[in-house]
């Protein structure tokens, strides 16, 4: 094996910093940054409201949650961001409506606690069949089949506004 020179070292053990130093911040991973806010009949949407950006070409699928003051930040998997591209913009309700049991789980129980059970039946009746009128955001809102809104993340970035009716408009005839 060949010596290299002390010079070589030092710029082998520079790219190899840079490399780790790339990895750690997520360079080149071609996500962009989008925050945004939902409104609801023109007010800020109810805490919890997940907004979920579902692909429509070659990128994946980013969600966020609504906070107090109706605005979100996406993710892509565990990375802040969203992939350029076309997406169809869905809408869950929240469910913070729906109490949260107090029971605690208990390590090494593969069973959750009934009231968990009866917990999670709760969430998934009103994510699939909610509430209509003021303060609810329609369910043709939260498939990908029936929800008519679109967003294009630019490659630079951008500002989501996502604005909905609680009283979804009857087609005219």
């Amino acid at each position: 094996m060949a010596q290299r020179s002390p010079r070589t070292i030092r710029v082998m053990v520079a790219a190899a910093g840079l490399a780790v130093i790339a990895g750690v911040l997520g360079c080149g991973n071609g996500l962009r940054t989008v925050r945004g806010k939902v409104l609801l009949d023109g007010e800020p949407a109810p805490e919890g409201v997940r907004v979920i950006f579902s692909a429509l070409g070659n990128t994946k699928q980013a969600d966020g949650i609504v906070g107090p003051d109706g605005r979100f930040e996406l993710q892509t998997m565990e990375a802040a961001g969203v992939m350029p591209g076309r997406y169809k913009v869905l809408l869950l309700n929240s469910t913070k409506s729906v109490p949260v049991p107090t029971v605690e789980i208990k390590p090494g129980v593969n069973t959750p606690p009934p009231e968990w059970m009866a917990y999670d039946r709760e969430v998934a009746k009103l994510l699939e069949n909610p509430p209509q009128g003021p303060g609810w955001i329609p369910i043709a809102y939260a498939s990908r089949d029936t929800s008519t809104l679109t967003f294009d993340v630019p490659g630079d970035g951008r500002e989501a506004v996502i604005e909905v009716s609680s009283m979804p408009k009857v087609p005219s005839r």
